[in-house]
């Protein structure tokens, strides 16, 4: 029964796969192809992009995010200590660099939770827009932003979650006071 059990936890963390996409969770394959589909067609071209991109991996996953709160969401390379303590199982990927492997948790608790206290709803299209085209896109063009902390890194991801809430008619999320006052 043991032994049972233990194969039943590696099958369902090989998730599926698509590409440079691995997905682990009920749903998430579906919420991708919705996210997708729905894009601006300048973002469903980046999608395919780095779908086809051999030499990338992001492993989109349902989990808890402890150390932080978030709207629902989180992205980290993936062989770095808080990715690691969030995903054990990680997909080996060969001929993927580190800095080029990433996993995206998605915390439906925490979504919902935020989506209460802040009155903004955060589907998981929006927070998939907000990881992989403001979080990921940056670091895979300029791999030294990897370091950069949460506050440089979250206007540009606001901004393109932004964008895909324009797209598709819901509320935006508030840019970061900071970003606004430096704007004419």
């Amino acid at each position: 029964m043991r032994t049972w059990c233990a194969l039943m936890v590696l099958a369902s963390a090989c998730g599926t796969t698509k590409g440079s996409f691995r997905f682990t969770g009920a749903g998430l394959p579906e919420a991708f192809e919705n996210w997708r589909r729905t894009a601006t067609p300048k973002t469903r071209a980046t999608i395919d992009a780095l779908d086809n991109d051999p030499s990338l991996l992001i492993h989109v996953l349902r989990g808890r995010i402890k150390k932080r709160k978030t709207r629902g969401a989180w992205t980290s390379v993936a062989g770095s200590q808080d990715a690691i303590e969030q995903c054990i199982l990680h997909p080996p990927v060969d001929g993927v660099r580190w800095n080029r492997n990433f996993d995206v948790v998605w915390d439906e608790e925490q979504q919902r939770a935020m989506a209460l206290e802040l009155g903004l709803p955060s589907p998981v299209e929006a927070l998939l827009q907000h990881e992989i085209m403001g979080h990921i896109i940056p670091v895979l063009l300029n791999p030294a932003l990897a370091t950069r902390s949460v506050e440089d890194a979250e206007p540009e991801a606001i901004r393109q979650e932004n964008e895909y809430r324009r797209h598709v008619g819901l509320p935006l999320v508030p840019e970061p006071k900071a970003v606004r006052r430096n704007r004419p």
